[in-house]
């Protein structure tokens, strides 16, 4: 699309302001006619001459991105013409994106190649498309505008921000994990993965005898145990309505992919298995542990993309999943919010059919504002009614804490702030104990 230059504009209101006073004079009036005539057509020549510019655009975006990181997107104009263009380059921003880019203005010489970049800070996960570049060309003397759209550029993953997991590599290889609150633990006994058997020694425990083996060896066997080095741990995580929840500029689904993602992360540099599983009101991701060094590639692209949606989670359908697809005994890491009764109640019966071949850890943020109001002041009649309110439901929640210790899993309960680092060292815990 062609449209005026500012030369052109400038020019024409010029000659027509010299024409005001002039209007009665016809001698006068023709000149300034004729001014116009001339204007109007170097406005049409430059069209003319901006129709058969050509140039090339090819953005150079990266394929990947994290959330609050600075993302740098590049694009190589190539002039493929014999004229000297004026460029101006304007990117439209989605509205997740805070802020706006100011234009990017380019003089580019006749086949030359210049590339040219903007930042971007992301603030959502998941998949970042954003339009087409809106190019505005002109000629060093701007009679006339072109606008033309630049291609589609591709889409950019968007992960959770891993500056905690570079920040673990950085004190692990200095032996400082202590610095980042974790506490590293001894493993305790003898371990529980059997190894081999051999002859009874005197020394030997009782109760490791092999009772049908020294019945077919015709002597005393023992079994010999090694403490188990790889285990599965998956990761649930709830997709449903509560998750979306806000808290502060993150929603409750965020923190708990942060916290999963650097769990995931430790389970792995533990020598464990690491799967994932994401859930609404039927399993929509489920990736089987592994050990490999793609384990955790695979747990971030799923988790990358998940969302929070509307809708009721079924734990039934998560506890289905879970009996069908993973047969060997895992560490159960469920992320989800137990402030709703009838989701708590709910999560029971589920626990109840995981607890006989799994370990369960239900992780569940804790309402700091709930405890504020029941733990705070009380000044006005308003305040005392809040806290009465605020009391009761801190009771509820102590009753189905304790429920859900009785159907076999322990819960988890932290501030946004502290929820990563509580989950770890209960992962700690459980591997210097040999839970699992």
């Amino acid at each position: 699309m062609n449209i005026p230059g500012k030369a052109s504009i400038w020019s024409l209101a010029a000659i027509s302001a010299l024409l005001l006073p002039a209007a009665l004079s016809r001698p006068l009036l023709a000149v300034g006619l004729s001014l116009n005539l001339v204007v109007a057509l170097l406005l049409i020549l430059d069209s003319v001459v901006l129709r058969k510019t050509t140039l090339r655009i090819t953005p150079e975006f990266p394929l990947r991105g994290e959330m609050g990181t600075p993302l740098q997107l590049a694009y190589r104009i190539e002039n493929l013409s014999a004229r000297r263009t004026i460029i101006t380059l304007e990117q439209p921003w989605p509205a997740g994106l805070p802020g706006e880019s100011p234009p990017i203005h380019l003089a580019i010489a006749p086949r030359e190649s210049i590339l040219t970049s903007l930042a971007i800070t992301p603030a959502v996960r998941g998949p970042l498309q954003l339009k087409p570049a809106i190019i505005t060309m002109s000629l060093p003397m701007p009679w006339a505008l072109r606008r033309t759209t630049g291609p589609q550029p591709p889409a950019i993953r968007i992960y959770p921000n891993l500056r905690d997991i570079r920040r673990f590599e950085v004190l692990r290889q200095h032996h400082a994990l202590a610095m980042m609150g974790l506490h590293q633990r001894r493993i305790l006994g003898s371990g529980r993965e059997f190894e081999q058997l051999r002859d009874y020694l005197p020394d030997d425990d009782f109760r490791d005898i092999n009772w049908k083996s020294s019945a077919h060896h015709q002597r005393l066997m023992t079994n010999v145990f090694q403490v188990e080095r790889q285990q599965d741990v998956l990761l649930c995580l709830d997709a449903g309505r509560m998750m979306a929840n806000s808290i502060g500029t993150r929603t409750m689904l965020d923190c708990a992919i942060d916290a999963a993602i650097m769990l995931g992360h430790v389970a792995i540099r533990q020598n464990d298995r690491v799967g994932a599983l994401v859930f609404r009101q039927s399993v929509t991701a489920f990736i089987k542990p592994s050990g490999s060094s793609l384990a955790m590639r695979h747990v971030l692209d799923a988790l990358a993309d998940c969302q929070a949606e509307m809708v009721y989670p079924s734990y039934a359908a998560m506890a289905a999943a879970i009996r069908l697809r993973q047969n060997k005994r895992c560490m159960i890491f469920l992320f989800t919010d137990l402030n709703d009764p009838q989701l708590a109640e709910n999560l029971l019966d589920s626990a109840v059919l995981l607890r006989h071949r799994h370990l369960l850890k239900v992780v569940s943020l804790r309402d700091t504002l709930l405890d504020r109001i029941a733990d705070g002041p009380i000044s006005t009649t308003s305040h005392f009614f809040q806290a009465i309110a605020a009391r009761k439901l801190v009771t509820e929640r102590d009753s189905r804490k304790r429920k859900l210790s009785m159907a076999g899993a322990s819960l988890i309960e932290a501030n946004a702030d502290t929820l990563t680092l509580g989950v770890i060292n209960a992962y700690l815990a459980i591997k210097s104990r040999q839970l699992a």
